[in-house]
């Protein structure tokens, strides 16, 4: 009875999002994946990786924080990690993939802060606010089933990489703690 109470003075106040937000969100969250997996191809293919590895390397992008949690407010930023191989690292992620976000025409307010604790781009994609982190896991090819909750994948990591998958493993970590998701 409680949480139906809250449920409405919540959508009182105007603080959830319409039907055609949160399509947009998953719109703007594709968008951001392919941009992202041509970046990691393009890199792959100008470091003289063979033709074979340029098409088998790819990234995952990871959705964390209020957003996964489902308890993002209207116009909340969506927090999003991107995991590459080992050959994709900070240093790229801010020199090249940054520039490529930086350039189109649908990001706005870009903001890159590669000193901060833990490194982020932070950016407008078609009107949704996006806090973008990026961790290189020491894998040669990052596979359909990699698993982001396996502790190996920490071994041979560098600090910022292991705080940032670390958002990933709590937010989920939280979910599987909270009995009633659905509600």
């Amino acid at each position: 009875e409680s949480t139906k109470e809250l449920m409405a003075e919540l959508d009182a106040y105007d603080l959830y999002e319409s039907d055609q937000v949160a399509a947009r969100r998953e719109i703007v969250l594709a968008s951001l994946d392919s941009i992202c997996q041509d970046w990691a191809k393009e890199l792959t293919r100008e470091r003289g990786f063979s033709e074979t590895v340029v098409r088998d390397t790819r990234v995952k992008l990871y959705t964390f924080g209020s957003y996964r949690l489902g308890v993002h407010a209207k116009g909340g930023d969506i927090d999003t990690l991107i995991v590459g191989p080992r050959h994709i690292v900070h240093d790229d992620f801010f020199a090249s993939l940054c520039e490529i976000l930086k350039d189109n025409p649908r990001v706005t307010d870009f903001k890159a802060v590669p000193d901060a604790y833990v490194p982020i781009a932070k950016f407008v994609f078609d009107d949704i606010e996006i806090d973008l982190i990026f961790a290189s896991v020491q894998v040669d090819v990052i596979h359909a089933d990699f698993d982001i909750y396996d502790d190996s994948i920490l071994r041979g990591m560098d600090p910022q990489s292991i705080l940032s998958v670390n958002g990933v493993r709590v937010t989920d970590l939280i979910l599987k703690l909270v009995p009633e998701i659905s509600l």
